[in-house]
């Protein structure tokens, strides 16, 4: 049984170009050599970016990695610098937490 709300829902997400059904890529990645120490890396990775070939799913998979270092990255900029607590609406403000960054 549809609601209004169901109803009022739909019609916002038909204005704003979402879609009910996306097709959705699987890779799933084992590590088939680890160290003798370690568990093997196992990922399963859903995806809405087409992948075609093994050239394709091993982008992805490069892509998933950095997506760890850019995480890191953050964390640093948020709480390390205290980017955030920064008024950085004038540039003698900004140019400390950059030359940090960059430097």
């Amino acid at each position: 049984m549809k609601s209004q709300m169901d109803e009022r829902r739909n019609r916002e997400d038909r204005e704003r170009g979402w879609k009910k059904e996306h097709t959705i890529w699987v890779v799933y990645a084992n590590e088939s050599d680890p160290p003798a120490d370690a568990t093997p890396v196992s990922w399963m990775l859903l995806t809405t970016l087409p992948i075609g070939s093994f050239e394709d799913a091993l982008e992805k998979l490069k892509w998933y990695t950095v997506r760890w270092q850019i995480e890191i990255y953050h964390k640093i900029i948020k709480s390390g610098c205290r980017i955030e607590d920064r008024q950085l609406s004038v540039l003698p403000q900004l140019k400390y937490p950059l030359i940090v960054v960059e430097g």
